[in-house]
């Protein structure tokens, strides 16, 4: 009987993620003029811990 344990792990390069948030405010004051204000907000993450371990053991009789 044989077994046969391979495992082979990948690193993938780093890959970016973007979060972006947008948030609008409506003001209205006396003279009844409305002025909107947008904010946008953008990160961006770097997710460079990402790794895939795979395992295969092979049993031979």
């Amino acid at each position: 009987t044989t077994t046969t344990t391979t495992t082979t792990t990948t690193t993938p390069p780093p890959t970016t993620a973007t979060i972006t948030t947008t948030t609008t405010t409506t003001t209205t004051d006396i003279t009844k003029s409305i002025t909107t204000a947008t904010t946008t907000t953008t990160a961006t993450i770097i997710i460079t811990t990402a790794t895939t371990t795979k395992t295969i053991t092979t049993i031979t009789a």
